[in-house]
């Protein structure tokens, strides 16, 4: 089993309102989000059955040689 089941959990209990769910996707309005601050303590993250929400750990940067260059998987 995988994917959104539609609970609308996240959207739920959002104190910030930054999820809503438009044309049976969750979408996250992230500046809206971030704006809020960790007051919510990532509650969208607690809430979701599935697992699908996740913590933003800020943007990772992918290390690779540029002799390597980037490489479609398989």
């Amino acid at each position: 089993e995988v994917g959104c089941i539609s609970c609308q959990m996240c959207v739920k209990k959002c104190p910030a309102e930054a999820v809503t769910y438009e044309g049976g996707l969750i979408k996250v309005d992230h500046p809206k989000c971030i704006a809020y601050g960790p007051e919510c303590q990532e509650v969208c993250v607690e809430k979701c059955p599935r697992n699908i929400m996740r913590r933003y750990e800020g943007r990772k940067v992918i290390a690779r040689k540029s002799a390597d260059g980037l490489k479609m998987a398989s």
